[in-house]
């Protein structure tokens, strides 16, 4: 969740400063869905942001 949660930050979440608290499994997926789609690609991050985020949610909706 940690992870995921860094990407938001980097993928410029819009309600970042919202962001469940980590031990709050449910409301961090549904945060995290509810906000995926308005996440950006960094231009100076190599990593796939976007991509990785959703791998993310859907390993912890498993």
């Amino acid at each position: 969740m940690k992870r995921l949660r860094e990407r938001h930050e980097l993928g410029s979440d819009p309600a970042f400063k919202r962001f469940p608290a980590l031990d709050e499994l449910f409301l961090v997926l549904g945060h995290a869905q509810r906000w995926a789609g308005e996440l950006k690609q960094p231009k100076d991050i190599p990593v796939n942001v976007v991509g990785e985020a959703a791998v993310l949610r859907a390993t912890l909706w498993q």
